[in-house]
């Protein structure tokens, strides 16, 4: 029995000394920022074709249904062509604006990037009418902001609830840096233009935007994304990054982290906070 006894007390010690040893165990830091990096890449450039679109469909005359050719901010190299409904002058008849950057890669646009390929816009009804939904498609559209080709990919459909506002899904988005990386990203936002909005001057143009959005890095992990009304992020047509906000980014198996695109200072940092520690990184 003593011997039992004994054996019993020892399998007790031996279970509390593993126990303490791995409460001493520190937990490993959660320092996971692919998400957060290939979000922002998505983010940037999908977040601007809009604006970049309505700096060349801007109204005529207030009529909301022509598209003047001047005033953008998106290029000044890009060839601007049409087909379809032209005047955008019958509901229910489309008209298809196509801007063309070429084969080269050589059109810099404003905000420093070179960029080609095709954005196409299909309008059922003239620009900015209320219940109206445009469509964008890229063909093999392209952005060099220094580091190498950046393939984007997908559809977007723009809804008009009033003048000023409209909601912005991107359907079948990917991002692609060539063999080294592929990023899946769509969203569902809406976006408020804030300034701007009464004049042809597209480079005053500035947009608010909140909503979710989803995607898969390059790791093959999936991440969701969040931004509130209160803290939606803004986007300034003459400036090449998100510029102020906040989003909650939700990686694969990790908490939910922040990313703070600062005050609406025009410059490419943004910080990521996780759980209290905050890392800065740079936008593209």
């Amino acid at each position: 029995m003593k011997k039992y006894i004994a054996f019993a007390s020892t399998l007790m010690l031996a279970a509390t000394a593993i126990l303490f040893l791995d409460s001493c165990k520190k937990e490993e830091p959660d320092t996971e920022t692919v998400s957060a990096t290939d979000n922002a890449i998505c983010e940037a450039e999908f977040t601007r074709l809009m604006p970049d679109v309505n700096g060349i469909a801007v109204n005529e005359e207030g009529t909301h249904n022509r598209v003047s050719l001047g005033n953008s901010v998106l290029s000044t190299c890009y060839t601007l062509s049409w087909s379809g409904d032209t005047a955008l002058a019958v509901p229910g008849v489309t008209g298809h604006m196509f801007v063309d950057f070429g084969t080269t890669g050589t059109c810099q646009s404003p905000d420093g990037k070179t960029r080609k390929g095709m954005i196409e816009v299909i309008f059922d009804d003239g620009w900015r009418t209320i219940g109206s939904t445009d469509t964008i498609k890229l063909t093999n559209f392209q952005v060099n902001s220094g580091n190498g080709d950046v393939q984007y990919d997908g559809t977007v459909a723009v809804t008009w609830t009033d003048s000023f506002t409209y909601n912005y899904k991107v359907m079948g988005g990917k991002c692609t840096k060539g063999t080294a990386w592929t990023v899946l990203w769509d969203c569902d936002r809406t976006m408020k233009w804030v300034a701007g909005a009464n004049d042809s001057i597209a480079s005053n143009d500035v947009f608010q935007m909140w909503g979710t959005a989803n995607g898969t890095n390059r790791e093959s992990k999936t991440f969701t994304v969040d931004v509130t009304m209160s803290d939606c992020i803004v986007r300034r047509a003459d400036c090449r990054y998100i510029v102020a906000g906040r989003l909650t980014l939700t990686p694969e198996g990790k908490n939910a982290r922040t990313v703070d695109f600062g005050d609406g200072t025009c410059d490419d940092k943004a910080n990521l906070i996780i759980n209290g520690n905050s890392f800065e990184f740079t936008l593209q």
